[in-house]
């Protein structure tokens, strides 16, 4: 016998088709069937297998999502772990050899003809250091659109970058064919040698320099020192050769803070911008920086100059002298994550070996400062970095005589002497500081000893401190 289950349930089913036939449906008996049809077991486990299906699913993906986010991570630390074991083998053979140790490799291998070719007279090498820097590639385009005689142009790169960075090649030869297509980018591109290294291994510029200098150097007549984000003007290599021969001194080095460009327009807008030659600029003395080395900034000089001028400090952002000068006074050596320090360092062994800094007569170098952009090796500074910056600077503070040497230090010293030319006392009394009070002169503050430019200061502005005014609205 049907149970009354069953039986409201074939009701239901064939009610539909009686009503059909025979009049208006009974909604009573409808409406009751509705809850029946939902209680019955067959329909029930129907319903229940089908939410176990949907439920195993979901667990499923809900499963496999959190497999691979835990592969992801693992990963990621994994790389992250590998890094720093790295770097801090690297550091561990640095402190047991008290120096930098080289890392990374040359491309392309130098060649017969990559020897041959930097014979060329009035050959210029170009240093250029660069971390993750994407603007190299329109630097390199800069360096040999520019030139007067790009064949004489031949530049050494330390790229330090990481894995999903843009290779410079790439970024020279995208830049070549999207602003300057009438530039040949397979004629010049033997021209230009890179050394690869991993960012992860990167110590700051010095090193970066040190490579350079070391690994891809071939002996060029004339050197020039820039950073990754630099434009220069329309012949540029003989500007900058006939102002340092006007000068009339075999030891004589071009330097100053570069003029500015942004990065606010297109890039075909800035080296539109970029191609004439600049106001004259002088590097001058700030104040002092945390680690107590002289701070610098910019000065632009009241007028364009007939010959080039005496200037009190150095600047890395741009420097051209003969090539001599690094076979002389090579780059510091083992100053890890050393950046502010680098400039005073370099400029006291500089001029102790007999080289004097000028300003040329105009501005043929620009250079931006904007760090939004592009990373910088600050981003590896750990409590590690933090420690062997700190002993750079000390180094580096023992070398310019604002601090009592260690043994150690004087190690690191005799590797990074002082020349013989001129003492350490001239060279403070050169550039009108006092180390000892801190005092600044007024020639330090206008970057320039010499005459002439004081008196056009005071024939144009009146007094120096309208100078110094007029200077501070134009910046």
């Amino acid at each position: 016998m049907d149970t009354p289950q069953e039986n409201a349930l074939l009701y239901a089913r064939y009610l539909p088709l009686v009503n059909t036939q025979f009049g208006t449906p009974e909604p009573r008996i409808q409406i009751e069937s509705e809850p029946l049809m939902k209680s019955s077991p067959l329909v029930q486990s129907r319903a229940n297998c089908k939410r176990a299906k949907w439920n195993r699913g979901t667990v499923l993906i809900f499963v496999l999502c959190i497999l691979l986010l835990c592969v992801i991570l693992a990963v990621s630390i994994t790389d992250t772990v590998r890094s720093k074991a790295r770097r801090r083998t690297t550091r561990i053979k640095r402190l047991q050899c008290n120096k930098q140790i080289s890392v990374g490799h040359l491309r392309p291998t130098p060649s017969l003809t990559s020897y041959v070719l930097p014979l060329i007279r009035d050959s210029i090498f170009v240093s250029v250091p660069s971390y993750r820097d994407p603007d190299v590639g329109n630097t390199l385009l800069s360096l040999f659109s520019r030139a007067a005689f790009p064949d004489r142009v031949f530049v050494g790169v330390c790229d330090q970058r990481a894995s999903g960075d843009p290779d410079p090649y790439q970024l020279w030869k995208h830049a070549s064919e999207s602003i300057i297509p009438s530039l040949e980018f397979d004629r010049y591109a033997h021209n230009v040698a890179i050394w690869d290294m991993d960012h992860v291994d990167a110590t700051g510029p010095c090193f970066a320099r040190e490579l350079i200098e070391k690994h891809i150097y071939q002996g060029q007549r004339y050197v020039l020192f820039v950073d990754s984000h630099t434009r220069v003007c329309s012949g540029w290599d003989e500007h900058l050769i006939t102002d340092l021969e006007q000068t009339g001194d075999p030891k004589a080095i071009l330097s100053c803070y570069p003029d500015t460009f942004s990065f606010e327009d297109e890039s075909t807008r800035i080296f539109e911008e970029t191609k004439d030659p600049g106001q004259a600029t002088f590097c001058v003395c700030t104040g002092f920086d945390n680690d107590g080395f002289p701070a610098f900034g910019q000065q632009k000089a009241p007028a364009p100059y007939k010959r080039p001028q005496v200037n009190l400090f150095w600047s890395a952002n741009f420097s051209f002298s003969s090539s001599q000068l690094i076979k002389d006074v090579p780059y510091l050596t083992h100053v890890p994550f050393l950046f502010f320090g680098e400039q005073p360092g370099m400029q006291a062994r500089y001029y102790t070996h007999g080289y004097t800094c000028y300003t040329p007569r105009q501005s043929y170098v620009y250079c931006t400062f904007d760090r939004s952009r592009r990373s910088t090796f600050w981003e590896l500074m750990d409590s590690d970095a933090y420690l062997e910056k700190q002993e750079s600077v000390e180094r580096v503070q023992a070398l310019l005589g604002l601090r009592a040497p260690s043994e150690q230090q004087r190690a690191w010293i005799r590797g990074n002497s002082l020349g013989q030319v001129r003492t350490l006392s001239e060279f403070w009394r050169h550039i009108g500081i006092d180390p000892a009070t801190r005092e600044i002169t007024i020639s330090a503050r206008l970057g320039v000893q010499h005459p002439v430019f004081l008196d056009e200061v005071h024939a144009k502005y009146g007094s120096l401190n309208a100078f110094h005014e007029a200077s501070n609205r134009k910046n």
